[in-house]
């Protein structure tokens, strides 16, 4: 991965869906925003991370190299440095130690990527907010 393009994060075509983040007995229910063209697998808002991370006793973990990112806005914001990996459950379905880019994402928390609908060959029913 060179860099991350967030031009197209925000649409009209954009939604969210329930989860559950867990890790070491504990549990967060919550919503994520989904149908994202991002070109990335899984972001996570940096002070959303740091306090998840802090609930769940995870560590964030420091990537070897950084990467460069390009915001919604097309300006090139700071480069991502650092994951959070966590468990993840939508829909009945669990994922283990996912990793969470960690980058300032503005209005939402989490957003879980086409890529990473493409890779659990999982796709969205818009209307009733679930994966098929």
């Amino acid at each position: 991965m060179l860099h991350i393009n967030l031009g197209q994060l925000v649409s009209k075509r954009s939604y969210t869906i329930p989860y559950t983040l867990f890790r070491n007995r504990y549990q967060v229910l919550t919503s994520t925003l989904a149908n994202s063209r991002a070109n990335t697998f899984t972001l996570i808002d940096i002070q959303y991370a740091i306090k998840l991370a802090d609930f769940l006793n995870t560590p964030l973990k420091e990537l070897p190299k950084p990467i460069p990112i390009r915001g919604y806005n097309g300006r090139i914001g700071l480069p991502i440095i650092t994951i959070l990996r966590i468990h993840l459950r939508i829909d009945r379905r669990r994922q283990y130690n996912v990793p969470f880019l960690i980058t300032d994402l503005g209005s939402h928390d989490i957003i879980l990527k086409r890529k990473w609908l493409a890779y659990l060959g999982l796709q969205l029913n818009i209307r009733s907010r679930w994966l098929v």
